[in-house]
């Protein structure tokens, strides 16, 4: 499908950070009049993100949005990948937060804001982020590679002379989520550069 302009997305709160949709780009259940749109990437300018942010601390920037469902519950921030668990993520735009050593790389974004298991919601899938960090960040270094702390759904950040990319036991080369544009802060949302190779565009 066509990346579109980020004027066209519906946005049924009008914030990208707070939509929770019971239905498809919907406010009621089992509405699937816009059933078409699950999976449809939304570019959106640095001015467009700012317009649908709702808080000043953690606001949007420019970047692609992607529609989603969520498998899991989600909080803001987390890092999310395809839900290969239940064999929907590639094709039917399912994301989880829960992920197991061995599906960690499956591609990813971040969740904009939190959403209730089943429901449907926006994950940035390129550009500027806010990512949540674990709860003691590796090393606190502006410009830091950023990776996935394996088996869960927050970020690490490691110093330059961490030959192998290690944390918490896997591989960071597979859990590459970016560059650390501000400073990370233990268990905090701090901005990231993300580098992502596994935008789904249907």
């Amino acid at each position: 499908m066509p990346i579109l302009p980020g004027n066209l997305a519906k946005i049924t709160t009008g914030y990208l950070d707070t939509v929770n949709d019971i239905g498809v780009m919907s406010q009621v259940a089992g509405d699937i009049t816009e059933r078409n749109k699950l999976g449809q990437l939304y570019a959106f300018t640095n001015a467009d993100a700012l317009r649908h942010s709702s808080a000043a601390a953690t606001r949007l920037y420019g970047g692609l949005y992607q529609y989603v469902k969520a498998g899991t519950a989600l909080t803001k921030g987390q890092i999310v990948q395809w839900d290969t668990a239940a064999n929907l993520g590639w094709t039917a735009f399912q994301v989880t937060s829960t992920v197991t050593a061995p599906a960690e790389g499956f591609g990813y974004g971040i969740a904009c804001s939190t959403v209730t298991i089943n429901r449907y919601a926006f994950i940035q899938v390129s550009g500027l982020a806010n990512v949540l960090y674990r709860a003691s960040v590796t090393s606190k270094v502006l410009g830091n590679i950023v990776i996935q702390l394996t088996t869960t759904a927050t970020a690490d950040a490691i110093a330059d002379a961490t030959g192998t990319y290690i944390s918490g036991g896997a591989l960071g080369l597979k859990n590459l989520i970016g560059t650390a544009y501000t400073i990370p802060v233990d268990g905090a949302i701090g901005l990231v550069m993300l580098k992502n190779n596994c935008i789904n565009e249907g």
